[in-house]
């Protein structure tokens, strides 16, 4: 006699973990862009790790990388005319965020799948980024920063073993150096930059993950 399994179970654990990768655009507000201007997007990408340790909620191990530009000479404002200061970064970025599922994602024990979900994330990232700027004689610089990712994504269930996701992320950091422009009170008041705010940076993209399944046998019977 021979002991057959006949099926299995898609249990909850079956579908915990997901690798992915993703290409999107950065972008940066600070002293060389005071607001948001489509001529500053730069490519990137990124590749991530995901647990799913419950439908609703997803913890992520996320490594990005994209340049950040700025300039000056692209806004009509006559102060930043006048600095004209540019400044073009290399930003690699280690972050661990959760998200949250508005609906229980991928959830199968119900008559109806949610396949389009929308989602929350946060979570605490280290950044460190160099670059060259024309403040100072043309300087090199690099810096290394703990900084705070959130933003808002959609995932969409494309097929058992694969998740498309859409998302669009801003970076809180604490520090004026993204940029590499420093306030210096010797300077003149057209070498200046702000001391009392802090730059950010934004990554909007698309990625694509695959979802491992666990395949538990139900029980076996036998056969001859």
């Amino acid at each position: 006699m021979a002991a057959v399994c006949f099926g299995f179970i898609a249990t909850a654990s079956a579908q915990r973990y997901e690798v992915g990768a993703g290409m999107g655009a950065g972008n940066y507000k600070g002293d060389v862009a005071p607001a948001f201007r489509i001529e500053n997007s730069k490519l990137g990408g990124n590749i991530f790790f995901r647990y799913n340790p419950f439908y609703f909620l997803g913890l992520r191990a996320n490594l990005m990388v994209t340049d950040l530009v700025g300039r000056d000479s692209i806004f009509a404002d006559p102060f930043q005319q006048k600095r004209d200061f540019y400044f073009r970064s290399n930003m690699r970025e280690l972050a661990l965020t959760a998200e949250y599922n508005f609906f229980n994602f991928r959830k199968t024990d119900r008559q109806r799948m949610e396949k389009w979900c929308p989602f929350l994330f946060g979570g605490v990232a280290v950044a460190n980024h160099s670059g060259k700027t024309n403040y100072l004689d043309n300087r090199n610089y690099s810096g290394t920063h703990i900084i705070i990712p959130f933003g808002v994504g959609v995932k969409h269930y494309m097929h058992p073993n694969w998740n498309l996701g859409f998302e669009f992320g801003a970076r809180k950091t604490f520090t004026d150096r993204v940029d590499g422009i420093d306030f210096n009170e010797a300077n003149t008041k057209f070498r200046q930059s702000n001391p009392y705010s802090k730059d950010m940076y934004y990554f909007a993209g698309i990625t694509l993950s695959y979802v491992f399944y666990s395949v538990r046998c139900a029980e076996p019977f036998a056969a001859d």
